[in-house]
């Protein structure tokens, strides 16, 4: 190649770059404030949409700005919300969308290392695993067992979580003096070393 072809093909590199760093740059600003404004939309009850429009292709701009543990949290809420936990489920349906929220929630968990964030998580699984006990069957203890496990490690991530501390009383109060033992044994087990679902082991103010 001489050497005015090889500034050709430099001159078109460049070119070329700039106008992916100018479309980058677009893109960063589109998710300024984003998120933020996505989340008024939640709390108002309004359709969301957690990502912003892009025009790159396969979101480059996103991962660099490390939103991706972010916008799995907010997706995993609104599972949540749409398998209305705290109400009776209409149908299989309701307890598909549960059982997806709690699986995208501890998803979500994983993905950051955030305790504020990983208390609320935990927090939502108590809520969803206790709906589940609340139905008859030999899984509904194992159920209670998650919730309590849930919610108390949503505590110890986060000390300030009012409503794990709410939940648990809550739960706590509505054991039957036969399960308050056997959750007393489990606990001191526990805590002696014995095998079982410590509350590491779980996946603002909700109640029930």
């Amino acid at each position: 190649m001489s050497r005015r072809g090889a500034y050709l093909v430099a001159a078109f590199l460049l070119a070329a770059l700039s106008a992916v760093l100018g479309v980058a740059g677009v893109d960063a600003l589109r998710w300024r404030g984003h998120l933020e404004g996505e989340d008024a939309r939640f709390a108002a009850f309004r359709p969301v949409a957690w990502e912003a429009n892009q025009l790159l292709p396969r979101q480059p701009v996103r991962r660099a700005l490390g939103v991706e543990d972010d916008i799995a949290y907010r997706e995993a809420l609104t599972l949540f919300r749409l398998g209305r936990p705290t109400q009776q489920a209409r149908d299989q349906g309701d307890l598909a969308v549960r059982a997806q929220a709690d699986v995208e929630l501890a998803g979500a968990a994983s993905l950051t290392d955030d305790p504020v964030v990983r208390s609320r998580v935990a927090t939502l699984r108590g809520v969803l695993a206790f709906e589940e006990a609340r139905g008859s069957g030999p899984r509904a203890q194992a159920a209670i067992r998650r919730t309590l496990d849930a919610f108390r490690s949503a505590m110890l991530l986060d000390p300030a979580n009012e409503s794990a501390k709410y939940d648990l009383e809550l739960v706590m109060r509505l054991l039957s003096p036969s399960e308050k033992e056997q959750e007393r044994r489990r606990r001191n087990r526990q805590r002696s070393g014995s095998p079982g679902s410590g509350a590491g082991s779980s996946s603002g103010s909700t109640g029930f």
